[in-house]
Formats: C-alpha cells, sequence, structure tokens
C-alpha cells in the first residue's frame, strides 16, 4: 500500500531559511490527493498498480511554476522523481507503480521556474512592441548563472586523476569559477605534470558535479545531465565526467562599426560571434555568447531595418557585376568537378585541425607558432590542387569540403599569423616566450586582410584602442601577480573617472554614465531611454 506522509495542504507554509520573505516568491502546494486525513492513514494500491497523484500548484502573481513528485518505498534513503503535468487551472498530475509490498511515501515539490518565466514575459513584451533590452540581458544572466554560481553557492569541482580538487593549488580565491582562459591554461597545465586521466578518448581531467544532488542536476542542469546521459553512458549525479579544454567559440569576426555594418563594404551587416563589433576583447565572459546574440541581435537587427527602409540605400549594381561574380564562384566549383587534383580534401582539413591544435593551442611559443604558419601555408597551396571521388553535382559532402577547406585554412592563418606577430599574452592568446600583457604596445586590434586570391599570407593591421574614452581602462584582472605593462593613458583616465565620481557624489546613475561614457547616441532611436533595474523600477514620474 501507498502513503501520503506529508501534505502540503495540511502544514503552515514556511520560507527557506535564510531568505527574507517580503523578498522571494512563495510557491503554494494544496489539495494533495488521494490521501486520507493528511497521511495519517494510508491509502491502498495493489502491486504492480499505478498510483495517479493530484496537487495544485501555484505561485504569487505571474510566475511559471514547475512541480514534481517524489516517491519512495519507506525506509529508501532516497527519492525517485517523476515529473509532473500541468493540467490547468493550477492542477498538476504524476504517477508512480506500486513495485513490491509494503508501505510507500509519496509528497509533491514545487518551485518557480525562473527561465520560463522569463520567456513567458520577454515573449508577451515582444509581441507588444516594447523594448525588451533589460529582459534580454537578465535572460543572459539566468544562463550564465547555471555554469557560474554566485558568491555561497556550490558549482562543479575539477579533479585530477588521484581524485584530488586542484584548481586551489593554482587559483586559491577564484578556483573553480576563474574566467574560462584562466582555468582552460592551469588544466593543460595540470595534465602535463601528469595528472590527466589516460583513456581511449585520449587525457583528460574530472569534472564533478555529484555534491549538488540528484534534483539540482537533473532539474537546474538538466542539458548537462542529458548529454552525459545519452552521449557518454555517464550518470552526472553518480560519476565524475571527463572534460578538457576545447576550442568552442571565436572572439573577432568581420571589423564592424556601432550599427553592425562594415565600415569598408556598404550594405554588409554582422552580428554575434561572426562580428568584431566591441562586446568581446580577447576573452569571453561566461554568457556573454547569449548577451551578444541577444543584445547584437536587437541593436544591429534595428539598424538592418533602417538601412534597407531609407531609399538612399537602394541597390545601384549592374546585373553584369552580379553574373560575373556568380561566374566566378561557379567555375570554382567547376574546377573542383572536373579537375585532376590529387590532394583529399579531408585529409587537408584534418591536418589543418592536428596543426592548430599541436602549435596555436592554449599555449603558444613564437617558434611553435611560427612552424604552424609554415605548415597552414603549405597546405593553403595544396588545396588548390584538391581532386574529387565522388564528382556528383547534387548532395555531396567532399564537394562542400573541397569548397569550404580553402576558406577555413585563410582563417586559421589569419589566427595563427595574428598569434605570431603579438608578442605579449592578453586573455586566451596566451605566449609562454611573452606571458607578460603590455598594454603599452598592444592594446590595439588585430586586422587581418586577404588583398588577393593568390596571397598565402594574410596582410597584418591594427587598430588602437582610445584609454581617454572608456569606462574601465584596462587593469589588473584579479588572477595572478599583478605582472602586465600599463598604457601610459591609464592613470591619466583612472583619475579623470575618480574626479568624475566624486563630482557626482553618489547622485544620479543614468547622468554619471553619461559622463563617463556616453553611449545613448550609438543606439537606435527607439531603444534611448532609461533601462529599468529590478531596484530601480521605471515610474510615470522618471
Amino acid at each position: 500500500m501507498a502513503k501520503r506522509t506529508n501534505n502540503p495542504a495540511c502544514r503552515k507554509k514556511k520560507s527557506p531559511s535564510g531568505l527574507d520573505p517580503a523578498l522571494q516568491r512563495r510557491v503554494v502546494i494544496e489539495h494533495v490527493r488521494p490521501q486520507v486525513d493528511c497521511g495519517r492513514f494510508p491509502i491502498k494500491r495493489v502491486v504492480g498498480e499505478r498510483v495517479v497523484v493530484r496537487a495544485d500548484v501555484f505561485a504569487d502573481g505571474h510566475d511559471v511554476v514547475a512541480a514534481v513528485l517524489l516517491y519512495r518505498k519507506s525506509g529508501d534513503d532516497s527519492w525517485r522523481e517523476a515529473p509532473m503535468t500541468a493540467l490547468g487551472n493550477d492542477e498538476w498530475t504524476a504517477s508512480f507503480t506500486v513495485e513490491d509490498l509494503g508501505r510507500y511515501e509519496y509528497t509533491v515539490e514545487g518551485w518557480v521556474d525562473r527561465f520560463a518565466s522569463w520567456r513567458v514575459e520577454l515573449s508577451k513584451k515582444a509581441a507588444a512592441g516594447q523594448v525588451v533590452a533589460s529582459e534580454l540581458l537578465e535572460g543572459a544572466a539566468l544562463v550564465d548563472g547555471v555554469g557560474h554560481p554566485r558568491a555561497g553557492e556550490i558549482g562543479g569541482l575539477l579533479r585530477d586523476v588521484d581524485g584530488h580538487r586542484f584548481m586551489p593549488d593554482y587559483e586559491p580565491e577564484k578556483k573553480e569559477l576563474a574566467s574560462r582562459d584562466v582555468v582552460s591554461r592551469r588544466m593543460e597545465e595540470h595534465i602535463g605534470k601528469g595528472k590527466g586521466v589516460a583513456s581511449r578518448f585520449g587525457t583528460h581531467l574530472w569534472i564533478d558535479i555529484t555534491l549538488l544532488g540528484e534534483h539540482h542536476i537533473k532539474h537546474n542542469l538538466r542539458e548537462v545531465y542529458e548529454i552525459c546521459h545519452y552521449f557518454l553512458g555517464i550518470d552526472p549525479v553518480t560519476e565524475w565526467v571527463p572534460v578538457r579544454p576545447a576550442q568552442h567559440y571565436t572572439m573577432g569576426g568581420v571589423r564592424t562599426n556601432h550599427t553592425g555594418e562594415s565600415p569598408t563594404l556598404k550594405g554588409l551587416f554582422s552580428a554575434g560571434e561572426a562580428a568584431c563589433w566591441d562586446m568581446h576583447g580577447f576573452n569571453r565572459l561566461g554568457g556573454n555568447s547569449v548577451a551578444e546574440t541577444v543584445v547584437a541581435g536587437m541593436i544591429v537587427g534595428e539598424y538592418i531595418a533602417d538601412f534597407c527602409d531609407n531609399s538612399a540605400n537602394d541597390l545601384k549594381i549592374s546585373t553584369g557585376l552580379i553574373q560575373e561574380s556568380l561566374r566566378q564562384e561557379q567555375a570554382k566549383i567547376d574546377r573542383l568537378l572536373s579537375g585532376a587534383g590529387t590532394e583529399d580534401a579531408a585529409a587537408l582539413m584534418t591536418q589543418m585541425q592536428e596543426v592548430m591544435t599541436a602549435k596555436v593551442g592554449i599555449f603558444r611559443t613564437g617558434k611553435a607558432v611560427g612552424e604552424a604558419m609554415t605548415e597552414l601555408e603549405q597546405l593553403l597551396v595544396r588545396s588548390r590542387n584538391i581532386g574529387l571521388r565522388y564528382k556528383a553535382r547534387g548532395a555531396n559532402p567532399e564537394l562542400v569540403t573541397a569548397y569550404r577547406v580553402q576558406k577555413m585554412l585563410k582563417l586559421a592563418l589569419c589566427v595563427a599569423c595574428g598569434a605570431y606577430a603579438r608578442t605579449e599574452s592578453r586573455g586566451a592568446h596566451f605566449r609562454e616566450d611573452f606571458p607578460r600583457r603590455d598594454d603599452a604596445q598592444w592594446l590595439k586590434r588585430t586586422l587581418a586582410i586577404w588583398k588577393s586570391e593568390t596571397d598565402t599570407l594574410p596582410s597584418l593591421g591594427y587598430e588602437p584602442l582610445d584609454v581617454m574614452k572608456m569606462e574601465l581602462p584596462p587593469g589588473w584582472r584579479g588572477y595572478g601577480a599583478k605582472d602586465y605593462i600599463e598604457h601610459p593613458d591609464t592613470p591619466r583616465r583612472s583619475a579623470e573617472l575618480e574626479a568624475l565620481k566624486k563630482q557626482s557624489n553618489g547622485g544620479d546613475r543614468v547622468r554619471l554614465q553619461a559622463m563617463m561614457m556616453p553611449y545613448e547616441s550609438l543606439l537606435p532611436e527607439r531603444f534611448r531611454g532609461r533601462n529599468e533595474q529590478i531596484d530601480e523600477p521605471i515610474t510615470e514620474n522618471l
């Protein structure tokens, strides 16, 4: 038989410890059924029969809630879970099967689904044509919070072959919460000391999230749980997960102005990871990929619409020029299909990947990167003699690889040449032979240009940054020793900013922002104005 032993409808609601009840969203659970006298007496079911549980679950305000049914056989240490389904009118249901004779216990747990609540609110405001800038940033913060716990919260622990948690040995203050480039270097450094775990997939380390508990992992980190379960055959609730640093994001791209448009090719817009739009420097903080996507998508999208609405931007290109461009690209494909080249496109791509991983990876030296440049240049030359075994003009993966690999090699050469020329370390770019950050010489963007189809190396140019316009001049990042070469304008700009803060005397933040680094003129007109903050709502009087 199954017994209801913990009925929220029969007890006083309590606030979670440590939280001010006035500041939290209360979730109410009522009318849990089936039950007899608030669980004082058992309901009866036979082995093999399903126990269908229903409850009313709702929250203060308009927050979206979620619920789960927890059940176990009396005497078991852990609860089993069954996600509950909303039936409407605040009613939720789930079920479990009585597997053995004996007494069972079940209870219902509910919580505010912050991400779903954010999504609903965002959809409503977007559909109504309202400005959603603050909502987009809030969503980015929610996503970031999954991988980067707030102060005082528990996250995953990095462990080595001995099970030792090693990050505190390298970064006593930040530990696993150091920035991605720092953690990546420490992981590779630890592997280099022989502390990696050998496996058929290569040497790796472990991340331990078992301390978070089954409920947190399956609900707050559901995507992580499913990836581990379906792709690795690992249960992260009880097992450690193999990890190793890998490149998965490009900081840089098509150089644009504040509207997202290329300064050298009218009508070419870029946003997100494909753009150099100035949201990131040489390192991307957690969550800023989402922030750039949604913020740049909103702002650049608006500018694209404005561009298309302006008749002055109507295309005035001869059809002959368009046809010539099409003819050139078609000729490239025809040469691949009809040529008698001897190089294998897939093999060239594999060699490129191996060179980049081995010599232009997390740790770089002038010698290794220089060798990589030579090898990549040779691969680029060889890629101009690719031959295809399968010459169909329809769906042809080999043709796609052959068409793309030359472009991939050019991009790899941009990265390698830029890394070779930059004789310093900055963010994710770390030169073992030049470990110091040098703001005096290298506080500038690298611009790579291919001037001719026949070039085998890109031409590099640079775009200096103006420290005197920065709201936050470059300084110490908070990791390791304060060992960097300061830009000559940094002390002067820092002094200016401190004077402005004293002048404002804790006054209006918007006015202070305009004094330190005005930006409103760079926004589309309908996005200008004051942004609402959680602790500073916008009212009619503002």
